[in-house]
């Protein structure tokens, strides 16, 4: 049977190429494009499933990656100051957490607990101070009492760290919704919220130094703050 002879131009050659061919060549390109489909398809749906992921997985990484940050911040003082109070992981990852919760429980800067913590105590839980301050964050019985009234907590323990954080930092918060700035903040804290600016003692203003020294290191390290 003669078949009848068609000539294309493919990559600049001449190809001879029967009726035949020609149906062949279709079902191919009709099978390519079918394939294409598909895998559009499929790249559609990895991509709602990466979005569905990103909604999720970035919390858990964002919370992780604090973590590790507050830990190495505290890590890096514990060895400058010589003595590590905070001597087991327990107590290492319960104060690390502390921090970041109430953090974000009573939007405070994690720099300004942390600062207030090295200066206050050198994150020593079982601190006391000649006027009875207690705990990581030296809270005075009057300022301890407060907080245990206000956030409704049962049997506040000045030595546990989540109970002295959370104390601290909700006194931190109080001090800020009063000042709107780090300075007076600091201040309110050693020398109580009715300090006179203008009357400010040795030992405040010596402490303010202090906390600006240790909050400017901290802030470097903190850098989503």
């Amino acid at each position: 049977m003669k078949l009848r002879i068609l000539f294309m131009v493919i990559f600049g050659g001449v190809v001879p190429i029967t009726y035949y061919k020609i149906e062949v060549l279709f079902e191919k390109l009709q099978q390519q494009q079918e394939e294409n489909k598909q895998i559009s398809e499929q790249l559609n749906n990895y991509k709602n499933y990466i979005s569905y992921l990103d909604a999720y997985i970035p919390k858990t990484y964002t919370r992780t990656a604090k973590l590790n940050t507050i830990k190495n911040i505290i890590k890096k003082n514990i060895k400058e100051i010589g003595t590590n109070y905070l001597d087991s992981d327990e107590d290492f990852n319960i104060y690390a957490n502390a921090v970041l919760d109430n953090s974000e429980k009573f939007d405070v800067p994690m720099y300004l607990i942390l600062s207030i913590t090295r200066q206050e105590s050198a994150y020593n839980k079982n601190a006391i101070s000649e006027t009875g301050a207690s705990g990581l964050m030296q809270l005075v019985g009057s300022t301890a009492s407060r907080c245990q009234k206000i956030l409704k907590i049962k049997d506040y323990d000045p030595f546990d760290i989540k109970d002295n954080v959370r104390c601290g930092s909700w006194y931190l918060s109080f001090l800020k919704k009063q000042f709107n700035n780090d300075n007076d903040i600091i201040k309110g804290y050693n020398a109580g919220e009715n300090f006179d600016p203008n009357r400010l003692s040795a030992e405040t203003t010596n402490y303010l130094v202090k906390v600006n020294e240790f909050k400017k290191k901290f802030k470097q390290d903190i850098s989503w703050e």
